[in-house]
């Protein structure tokens, strides 16, 4: 009884007790936030009257973690709780300093910190954070981040993020793992970030970029998918060592799949019979052939076409697949969009090319109805200039029968070029070239080239612009003009002066992204003097003394679907021109037609590869005969193993005439040379057989008879062009023929 008596003594004294000192609450600092915000800050119920301590220590701790509440103090007298509140202060900018090569814009959008929301230390933390990971990503690896506070009246602040960058870093290796169908050589040829090379300091690609990894990871799953491995997941790390940066690409290959099965489903068409041919041809070379996103993106891009051109336009065609064992079920559907115009073209992102360079490039504009194949065909038009890095096209509804198209444009950073260039050859001895290019010249997609070559026997200024609109027409056009002297006395006998001028177009024959096909037409005049003529010279070499005007009809036709064009490891490159000087004009008549026929062919699953070069010439005189200035020669760096003019027609004092017929090929073996996983060094064997003879002059020593060569090659492949060295033997020749061992040179290759 007495137990109990105490326990209930007891329980009336607490409650009494906390009833006898509950008190009110008095806030005071308060500027910004109400009694409802408070309200919401903490568990207990700031409404009721009076408070116990108990209930003012909670009181007190929620609003401490609160995100609103700087800092909390307590007085207590004897009728109530003050509670002096410090607010947090609100964000009335964020500025961001000392970032040279990281734009505002980069780092914004990212940061937890917000204009005109409630400072927040731990946010300050990670944001500061952030802006080290993005510095790090964009290839700086000790940037230092410091953070300020400056106090603004009305419970105000200004965050400022002070950046000391340090030096941007270059890649020191790029490395590929886990890629067993591909190898990493062919992988390192089609990505765009570059690593450290010897000549680093001319190019940008180098340096470590977040949008260009970002692209190559595309370009990587674009590869493997190509080939059949549609699961294919592809990640990368970037590792600093030593103050140098290490890029790796992580690749999951998984499953190569075929194709087992095709299907169309033409439901919404009435007329499906457009497609009967395009079916047939891909069905029979597609079934049972190995997933190709390739050959299903050309395939819908023709049958788009056929879609376009019978005015279906609001139909598009599409595909999906599912898998079994390996095996591919594909199917091709036709969908329907709701007939749409096109109402504005808004075009963003290009803040250096002008909006007109855009808008002439692509294949609609406003009041055209919306058409996903021509959409479809100007983002790879837009894609295939030098100067766009990506782009991204959509339509916004604007109205129930109207859209606007918004075209996103990521421009690269640098599109102009100097370069400084070396060379040796037989031709010209020793020379140097300094050029200077831009591919978006003020913006306007046009290109520039410029090239200004000194050397022992040679000068040459080169000047090329390049317009891709001729009057209202999407077409390439070309101005040249050049300025040159050679020094002919070792081989042909005299020195030459001469300076041009020159206009073509160039014409599409088909469009396909994969396949470069066009006609090319042009005009040109030249004027030319021959001097110096050597004092042993045959009436047959001074025929070329004095000064001549030529005007030249242009024109050629070119067939590219090599997959590089410095170093191919497969396609066809066919090049066939003709020139026509006319006899009514020019001082110099005669016409020339030359056929050149590149194949390459690569080895599954190697970077390994053949070649076989091949080109033929003949040139014919209208009225005059051909002068040796005006014909074919042969020898140094198209024909290895001899010299300039090494093979070919020479008179009584063995100078050389030119010959008027060609014939050459070339048949050699190409193999990656790999020092480490990193190195792009290439090693050829090859051997070269043809024959320069006839000329229109009495030639002393001529003959049609085979000549050749065996040889090996170094190249490598630097930002100012391909770098080769190579030896090369000849086997057959003529005992007037003039041979040369060594060859080097910068700019060009087989």
């Amino acid at each position: 009884m007495i137990k109990k008596l105490f326990i209930l003594i007891y329980f009336f004294y607490f409650f009494t007790s906390n009833n006898l000192f509950s008190q009110s609450i008095i806030f005071e600092d308060i500027e910004r936030l109400t009694s409802e915000d408070l309200n919401a800050i903490t568990s207990i119920n700031l409404k009721q009257e009076t408070f116990s301590e108990n209930e003012i220590n909670i009181i007190i701790k929620d609003f401490i973690k609160s995100n609103l509440i700087n800092d909390v103090k307590l007085i207590n007298n004897a009728d109530n709780y003050i509670l002096k509140i410090s607010e947090t202060p609100l964000i009335n900018n964020i500025y961001i300093n000392g970032n040279i090569y990281v734009k505002d814009s980069d780092i914004m959008p990212m940061l937890k910190s917000k204009n005109k929301e409630y400072l927040d230390l731990d946010f300050i933390k990670d944001d500061s954070k952030l802006i080290i990971d993005i510095y790090n990503f964009k290839g700086f690896i000790n940037p230092i981040v410091d953070t300020s506070i400056e106090y603004l009246d009305g419970n105000t602040v200004n965050l400022i993020f002070e950046i000391t960058e340090d030096k941007k870093k270059l890649i020191s290796n790029i490395y590929f793992k886990g890629n067993d169908f591909i190898s990493s050589s062919k992988l390192r040829s089609i990505i765009k970030s570059k690593q450290k090379q010897i000549f680093s300091f001319f190019s940008s690609s180098d340096y470590l970029d977040e949008s260009l990894i970002i692209n190559d990871l595309q370009l990587i799953k674009n590869i493997y998918k190509d080939n059949g491995f549609i699961d294919v997941v592809v990640e990368f790390k970037i590792i600093a060592v030593n103050n140098k940066l290490q890029l790796s690409f992580y690749i999951s290959e998984f499953n190569r799949y075929s194709i087992s099965n095709i299907e169309y489903n033409f439901d919404t068409l009435n007329n499906s019979s457009l497609f009967d041919d395009l079916i047939t041809d891909f069905s029979s070379t597609n079934t049972d052939a190995f997933f190709s996103l390739l050959n299903i993106e050309k395939h819908i891009e023709k049958m788009n076409k056929v879609l376009s051109n019978n005015n279906l336009s609001n139909f598009y065609l599409d595909y999906n697949f599912t898998k079994e064992n390996n095996k591919i079920n594909l199917s091709f559907n036709t969908l329907e969009n709701p007939i749409q115009y096109i109402s504005k073209i808004n075009i963003t992102g290009n803040a250096i090319t002008k909006d007109t360079t855009i808008r002439d490039i692509i294949y609609f504009q406003p009041g055209d109805l919306i058409n996903s194949y021509l959409i479809d065909k100007s983002k790879k038009s837009i894609l295939k200039k030098d100067y766009v890095e990506n782009v991204v096209i959509s339509s916004v509804p604007e109205t129930s029968n109207s859209s606007n198209i918004e075209i996103n444009i990521k421009e690269k950073n640098k599109t102009g070029n100097f370069f400084v260039g070396g060379n040796f050859s037989s031709s010209l001895g020793a020379s140097a070239s300094v050029g200077i290019s831009d591919d978006n010249i003020f913006g306007t997609g046009n290109k520039l080239d410029s090239k200004f070559t000194v050397g022992s026997k040679a000068f040459l200024f080169d000047l090329d612009y390049t317009k891709f609109k001729i009057f209202n027409l999407n077409v390439e056009n070309n101005y040249t003009f050049y300025n040159k002297d050679d020094d002919f006395k070792s081989t042909l006998g005299y020195k030459s002066s001469s300076k041009g001028i020159g206009f073509s177009a160039k014409l599409p024959y088909k469009f396909d992204n994969n396949i470069d096909q066009y006609f090319r037409i042009g005009l040109s005049f030249d004027n030319t003097n021959i001097t110096d003529i050597s004092t042993t010279a045959s009436s047959a070499v001074s025929q070329n003394k004095g000064l001549s005007n030529n005007f030249s009809i242009k024109s050629l036709f070119v067939y590219d679907s090599r997959d590089d064009s410095f170093n191919p490891g497969s396609g066809l490159y066919s090049l066939n021109s003709m020139q026509i000087s006319p006899p009514s004009v020019s001082d110099d008549n005669f016409i020339k037609l030359v056929t050149n026929n590149n194949f390459y062919y690569s080895f599954p699953r190697s970077e390994k590869g053949l070649f076989v070069l091949t080109k033929l010439g003949f040139v014919q005189g209208f009225d005059d005969k051909v002068k040796s200035k005006n014909a074919f020669s042969l020898g140094g760096g198209d024909f290895r193993g001899f010299s300039y003019s090494g093979i070919g027609p020479r008179d009584n004092n063995n100078k050389f005439l030119g010959g008027t017929k060609l014939y050459k090929a070339t048949f050699g073996y190409s193999s990656p040379v790999l020092f480490d996983d990193t190195d792009l060094l290439m090693f050829k064997i090859f051997t070269n057989v043809g024959s320069l003879h006839d000329s229109d002059f009495v030639a002393t020593y001529d003959s049609s008879k085979l000549r050749s060569s065996v040889g090996a090659s170094l190249d490598y492949l630097t930002p100012i062009g391909p770098l080769s060295l190579s030896y090369t033997k000849s086997i057959t020749q003529e005992s007037w023929d003039k041979d040369e061992d060594f060859d080097f040179s910068i700019g060009t290759t087989f």
